[in-house]
């Protein structure tokens, strides 16, 4: 059984206790379980192949945005280090990498998300405050 078989399981068991029912849109990736007739509050559907990168709101813009704000920390880490002499020392390990993904997530704008789910069609317009977006320091790609 593959690891995201493993969570669906999990998250459809939350949902249950929760008595929330959900839908879940996913790619045709080959780890994704083509059978999920197994999930009783989980209605998963496949989005069409060879569309995710005009469809899924990660690919329209928060991966984006997340690696932006990572290279920020990364950028800002190294001119640290080059102020304080210690330009031998630029390297970061795997954990002050994960600690800047995670603070770098910190710093997505729930804003961005939300133009990006627009993007994808999943909003409809009247859900979009247009408002919010122009105060938004993201653009929204083409």
């Amino acid at each position: 059984m593959s690891f995201f078989t493993d969570w669906l399981k999990g998250l459809d068991d939350k949902m249950r206790k929760q008595k929330r029912r959900i839908i879940l849109f996913i790619d045709q990736c080959p780890a994704h379980p083509p059978d999920t007739n197994f999930l009783k509050n989980i209605t998963v559907k496949f989005f069409p192949a060879n569309c995710t990168r005009k469809l899924q709101p990660l690919d329209l813009g928060v991966i984006k945005s997340l690696k932006q704000h990572y290279r920020k920390l990364l950028v800002k880490t190294a001119i640290a280090s080059l102020d304080h002499g210690d330009s031998k020392n630029m390297k970061i390990d795997i954990l002050q990498a994960m600690n800047f993904i995670m603070m770098a997530w910190q710093n997505v704008l729930q804003k961005t998300i939300k133009n990006c789910c627009a993007l994808g069609g999943f909003l409809t317009p009247a859900d979009v405050n247009p408002i919010e977006n122009a105060e938004s320091d993201h653009f929204l790609p083409p």
